[in-house]
């Protein structure tokens, strides 16, 4: 029962903190032709779509999520990494991509768990 109201309260959190994040982006819009003519933007080259947004990784010996090219975890579980097979540590380390809010949650699912 601990471990489900655990897993509920990691769920949670997580959806709250990640909803109010994308909530406070401004909205994208199109530029005008005007912006278009003085204004040139250019995407760096390290910067790729195929990237994944989130990131699932160890930080201070506990499990936490990240965002792309953060350094400051989005999230940090109360799941302590040393509780987890070898080869989910391993994994962990070198972090485990995330493609969508959904894909996050099943891996937090899993590991919480």
């Amino acid at each position: 029962m601990k471990k489900l109201l655990l897993i509920t309260g990691c769920v949670a959190l997580l959806s709250i903190f990640i909803n109010a994040r994308t909530q406070a982006m401004p909205p994208l819009s199109a530029p005008s032709s005007q912006d278009s003519q003085t204004e040139s933007v250019s995407v760096p080259p390290e910067t790729s779509s195929d990237e994944p947004p989130y990131l699932l990784k160890e930080y201070d010996k506990r499990i936490a999520v990240f965002e792309r090219d953060k350094e400051t975890p989005l999230y940090v579980s109360e799941v302590y990494v040393s509780e987890l097979p070898k080869a989910d540590r391993r994994l962990l380390q070198n972090g485990i991509p995330a493609q969508s809010k959904k894909e996050l949650t099943r891996l937090i699912e899993d590991y919480c768990s």
